[in-house]
């Protein structure tokens, strides 16, 4: 849904509430498929533009003109009354915003339940040495249900914006396969120094999985959150 859906288009608040509800049952279906990716970013940017919206219309109205209408002799002050231009549209936005805000909270809360489970049963262990540079390696991810590796090497930068620092963690997937009974992860990286010797000593973790949630839309964003959050931990 576009981000400015309640001020783009015809301004309708019956027509625009049938699209809002509409993008709601399409995020409840991805949340009963375990699919939290995209559809809890697009949850959370529409939770910051309706909370921003509110804003900008508090504000506005703060800012229009004001007509003295009375005086309180109780409270000895001024009484004004403020003179809004455009009532139609005020109401309008108000009405919208009150209905979207408690559909969009009540998503949020469920997909943050999601993320939760899926972070909860997730296991985090170091392969092998760890070396000093430890933002570049691989990353395991064992599916255990399906008894499937994805291999991933990862390269985490640190990027300046607004004079705040955040991470940018990049994965490419290098193979998945059947994990073999008789192999260990430490046999699997030794396998990938030996094939990419420009990593001859690469920092190397693994993220064990009981349950089989979707790869892409799930376990590989919680997954990369999860490694961040580990380096950090690290670096401290």
């Amino acid at each position: 849904m576009n981000e400015h859906w309640i001020t783009d288009g015809i301004i309708d608040a019956e027509y625009k509430q049938y699209l809002f509800l509409a993008w709601v049952q399409r995020i409840k279906q991805e949340f009963r498929n375990s699919r939290l990716y995209p559809a809890l970013a697009q949850l959370i940017t529409q939770h910051q533009n309706l909370n921003k919206l509110e804003a900008d219309r508090q504000q506005m109205n703060d800012l229009l003109d004001k007509d003295l209408v009375g005086f309180d002799m109780k409270k000895m002050r001024l009484i004004y009354k403020a003179l809004n231009s455009m009532p139609e549209l005020d109401n309008y936005l108000e009405e919208m915003i009150q209905f979207a805000v408690p559909h969009v909270e009540k998503m949020l809360q469920e997909g943050k339940s999601i993320y939760q489970m899926v972070e909860e049963h997730m296991f985090f262990t170091p392969v092998g040495v760890m070396p000093l540079y430890r933002n570049e390696g691989y990353l395991f991810l064992y599916n255990e249900p399906m008894k499937e590796v994805f291999l991933y090497r990862f390269l985490m930068s640190r990027l300046q914006a607004a004079n705040e620092g955040y991470h940018r963690l990049e994965t490419e997937l290098i193979a998945s396969r059947p994990k073999k009974l008789s192999e260990s992860f430490e046999t699997i990286k030794t396998e990938l120094i030996r094939n990419f010797r420009e990593l001859p000593n690469p920092a190397t973790f693994l993220i064990r999985t009981e349950f089989a949630f979707p790869l892409t839309e799930t376990l590989l964003p919680v997954a990369k959150r999860r490694l961040v959050i580990e380096l950090n931990k690290l670096s401290a």
